[in-house]
Parts: C-alpha cells; structure tokens; sequence
C-alpha cells in the first residue's frame, strides 16, 4: 500500500491523526475476527444448500438468532460517525430506548428484526451487513480473502504507514508500531 492509498483509506474512515491507541483499537478487532468471528454474507454463501423457499425463512431465524450471531458494532459506530449521529440521535430516528441502544452497541443483546432493519435504513445499509455469525474455528481460521479481515488489515497498514510519515512521532513510537504489525501478522499467518 503506498502513501497516497493509505491517506485515501484514513480520510474515507473518517479518520484524523494516526495513534498508537487506534492502532491498539485496530490490532484487537484484527485479533478477534482472525480468532471467532465470520460474516452473515459469507455463512451464507458457503451454505447455500436449501431451496430458495427455505432459504429465506432459514436465513432470517439464523440471522436474528442472538447466539450465533451478534450485532457489526465497529461498523455502526463508523456509519453513525460518517452520518454525525449521536447515539440520542439514533437512539430517536429508531424509536427506541436509549438504554436499548446501548445493550445493543455493548453486545449484551440482539436488536429483534424489525429493529435491525430500522437500523440498516438509518445507517443507510443493508441488515445483513449489521451482523457476522460467531463461530471457533481453532485450526480452520478464515480465510485472508475474507472481506473483513482485509477491511481491517487495510486499516491497519494505514495507520502504521501514517504514524511512519508523521514527522512529529518519536522513533520508540514507530518502531513499537511496526512490532504490534508485525507480531499481528505472525498470527494470522499460524
């Protein structure tokens, strides 16, 4: 990735100055998806075994069902970002309790479908983008074509090669930014 793509990706995520607290941020949620998690879209389309009739009811108890599936909040907390939503502000357009929103950004409960599509409207996506089925996979890790490790990853690389070219970031800081990277990819790659 080179300077201008990393700048690209930092400014399309709404991202300002580069930190080793965001890179932390980054490095965490890489850990996390390269070790449980996978996406609704690609269970889905690995197991598209039944008829389009019950795929579609089959879908929708397996996407709502709360424990194997959980909410994307990364990617609401971008969308809200990106559209200057407050969680009040959200917490308004979807009519529900604030405290309800909260349980739901904090992975304490599932928003049932109704509320999930309000959501997806709001956030001006689809529902099956909000949610990613939880599975262990112990030896059978994702694949690193899988569209959210590289949206992370991505991330990532941007970040470190901001910190690189900031003129104002010690050498401790770069060098300690570039050893998380590193060490993060020796795992991915076990």
């Amino acid at each position: 990735m080179n300077i201008d793509e990393a700048t690209q990706d930092a400014e399309a995520l709404g991202e300002e100055t580069p930190d080793m607290e965001t890179l932390e941020e980054s490095l965490i949620e890489l850990t996390q998806r390269l070790g449980c998690e996978e996406t609704v879209e690609q269970y889905l389309n690995e197991n598209d075994e039944t008829t389009e009739e019950d795929n579609q009811t089959s879908e929708e108890e397996e996407l709502f069902d709360a424990k194997s599936f959980s909410l994307d909040t990364t990617l609401v907390r971008v969308r809200m970002k990106e559209r200057n939503l407050a969680l009040t502000d959200l917490q308004e357009q979807l009519g529900v309790a604030y405290r309800t929103l909260t349980r739901w950004l904090s992975k304490d409960d599932f928003p049932q479908h109704r509320n999930l599509v309000k959501l997806a409207n709001v956030l001006d996506i689809e529902p099956y983008q909000l949610v990613y089925r939880k599975k262990i996979y112990g030896d059978n890790r994702p694949s690193e074509s899988s569209d959210a490790l590289r949206y992370v990853q991505r991330r990532i690389e941007t970040i470190v090669t901001q910190i690189l070219d900031d003129k104002e970031t010690s050498k401790e800081k770069k060098l300690d930014a570039l050893v998380k990277y590193h060490n993060i990819l020796l795992k991915a790659t076990k």
